[in-house]
């Protein structure tokens, strides 16, 4: 049974962003993958207002729709996480002009193109893309940061996948 929905009218949108994400790891871990695709999609909806009426930063819109596509992408739903991708790639290529921000969004961007190939099969593909996410997230944030534990488990992956043509 999914938790019921924990966030609040009275809280600000930031706010209920940190109560959505505080539940997800919740949710993932009774198997409840739509649950955390719904969270995310409501995410999503609050980063949209953020930016749109706070004034947010772009760059939080752009994370939130990859976080949504791993979600879609851990679900098997790869049209949705494909799409979700190409929102945020398309935002990070034409709203994003910091080239230190441009760069940490990156991380993501080549993490969740990865992770789309590795759940459509294409564990060639899903390795160089995620060697590329490892190796920008070590220059962009350095080596103890926690997204490259994440990238390397799927790098792992697409490693054991990894079926070589004859």
């Amino acid at each position: 049974p999914r938790p019921t929905s924990p966030a609040r009218p009275k809280l600000h949108p930031l706010e209920q962003v940190d109560v959505l994400e505080s539940k997800i790891p919740e949710l993932a871990a009774l198997g409840d993958i739509d649950g955390v695709i719904e969270y995310r999609m409501r995410q999503l909806a609050y980063h949209k207002v953020l930016h749109e009426l706070h004034g947010h930063p772009v760059a939080q819109l752009a994370v939130a729709y990859t976080q949504l596509g791993e979600a879609y992408a851990t679900g098997q739903y790869h049209e949705q996480a494909l799409t979700q991708w190409q929102k945020a790639k398309a935002i990070a290529e034409m709203n994003v002009y910091d080239d230190g921000t441009a760069q940490r969004l990156e991380v993501p961007l080549l993490g969740l193109e990865g992770f789309i190939y590795l759940q459509s099969g294409d564990s060639a593909q899903a390795r160089v893309k995620l060697a590329q996410a490892l190796d920008m997230s070590e220059r962009v944030f350095g080596d103890k940061d926690a997204r490259r534990a994440v990238l390397n488990e799927l790098l792992g992956k697409s490693a054991t996948e990894y079926r070589p043509s004859s």
